[in-house]
């Protein structure tokens, strides 16, 4: 009971109750108590000048309020009385209570799960997941202003800027974005045939030897085969074709493996790990340092009538992960107004047209001319830009447009910078 006179002895604040209203329900309070919470509500819309509950008035507004509906008035009167007493005493924290009161709420939306499954009335575990996570985000409502907020200081810049990141192997890359590190979240579209996973494949094989000793590179693969797509990885490694890895296997198997292959882990298209909760559990069990999803789009969950909605949250859940972990890169398709386009716009991208590129930090997008003769050219573009670069990054290059050539036989992409 102390718990929810302590409730009510915070919330005889109206700033605090507005802070509060949202959170106390019929399962983290007694009646009795969210009787009072809900009068104080009604009491506040009456006196609009109050800024502090006076109890006495409060109590007799109280009783005309629920007037022949209180079937007990001795359980109100001491309800009343312990409220008395809890203003005279040193009030709470209000952030502990709001709190409390929060996890409360998903503990009995986490035990309501498990007692579905466990009468055989259905429920679905990995749901509890979703449920913690959205835990995870309401509790930030109950922490202090500079517990939430960044100060005016530039030192996060300055550390984020000299504390590296991952570099790109084409130069045109880290002259337009710099290094990619946690929390961003890149997006590279193109067309089909286009060679959006020899691009992946190019890059991630350069990214990796940059990771820490105890972090992956995880690609959630649902395009093409498993197999075929580790095999472009190790081709992008060493520069070579498939006859020339075909010749000598085991040699760049146990190279690749010597630089850190054995942490570069490609989900297998049988293992039926397809939705966002079972890809999450991954991203627990081996700490990542890279994570790609070829294609996002095709990642399950987060079902909705309409398809742009569920696309829009699935990028939500996307950026979270490049928040908790590390960068994402997110591999998406270009509608049919990109076809032999050179230069590729956001606003081609298939899917939602504004979640999508929303969440990004930054778009990447290669474009491929349909012209005899341009086979192997290749034009990135990048429309969208909020990173925060790099030593080698220009200004003048941000949303930059870069002509590069492409190398399918050794799944590389070929730079053409020159110094300017």
């Amino acid at each position: 009971m102390s718990y929810d006179i302590d409730l009510l002895a915070v919330t005889s604040n109206k700033t605090t109750y507005e802070r509060f209203k949202d959170h106390v329900k019929k399962h983290n309070v007694s009646s009795i108590t969210l009787e009072l919470f809900n009068v104080m509500g009604e009491y506040w819309e009456s006196y609009p000048l109050r800024t502090e509950i006076d109890v006495a008035e409060f109590k007799t507004f109280f009783f005309i309020v629920k007037g022949k509906k209180i079937k007990d008035p001795s359980k109100y009167e001491l309800a009343f009385d312990n409220y008395e007493k809890a203003l005279a005493d040193e009030k709470p924290i209000v952030k502990d209570i709001l709190a409390k009161l929060i996890e409360t709420d998903y503990a009995t939306q986490v035990y309501d799960v498990c007692v579905k499954i466990g009468t055989g009335r259905g429920g679905d575990l990995l749901s509890v997941e979703e449920i913690l996570n959205n835990y995870k985000k309401e509790v930030g409502a109950s922490v202090e202003k500079s517990e939430v907020f960044v100060s005016p200081s530039l030192d996060y810049l300055s550390s984020t800027v000299a504390s590296g990141g991952l570099t790109w192997r084409l130069k045109e890359l880290n002259v337009a974005l710099g290094p990619i590190r946690k929390g961003d979240f890149i997006i590279i579209a193109a067309r089909p045939e286009t060679g959006k996973t020899t691009f992946v494949a190019s890059e991630a094989s350069h990214m990796m030897t940059q990771l820490q000793p105890d972090e992956h590179v995880i690609w959630i693969n649902n395009e093409e085969a498993s197999n075929k797509v580790m095999m472009r990885v190790i081709q992008a490694a060493y520069q070579v074709t498939s006859s020339e890895l075909l010749g000598d296997p085991k040699m760049f198997e146990l190279a690749f493996l010597g630089q850190g292959g054995d942490r570069f882990l490609i989900l297998d298209d049988d293992s039926n790990i397809k939705s966002a909760n079972k890809i999450s559990a991954l991203f627990k069990e081996f700490k990542p340092g890279l994570i790609i999803f070829d294609q996002l789009d095709k990642v399950h969950g987060f079902q909705n009538d309409r398809e742009d909605l569920r696309i829009g949250k699935l990028y939500e859940w996307a950026r979270d992960v490049a928040k908790e972990y590390c960068p994402v890169i997110a591999v998406s398709q270009v509608d049919g107004t990109g076809e032999g386009e050179k230069w590729i716009q956001m606003n081609q991208l298939r899917g939602s047209k504004t979640d999508k590129v929303g969440e990004a930090d930054a778009i990447i997008t290669i474009g491929k001319s349909n012209e005899p003769g341009m086979d192997l050219q290749r034009y990135i573009h990048v429309p969208k830009n909020k990173l925060f670069g790099g030593k080698d990054t220009l200004e003048a290059h941000r949303h930059g447009c870069f002509e590069v050539d492409i190398d399918p036989a050794r799944a590389r992409y070929v730079s053409k910078w020159k110094v300017r």
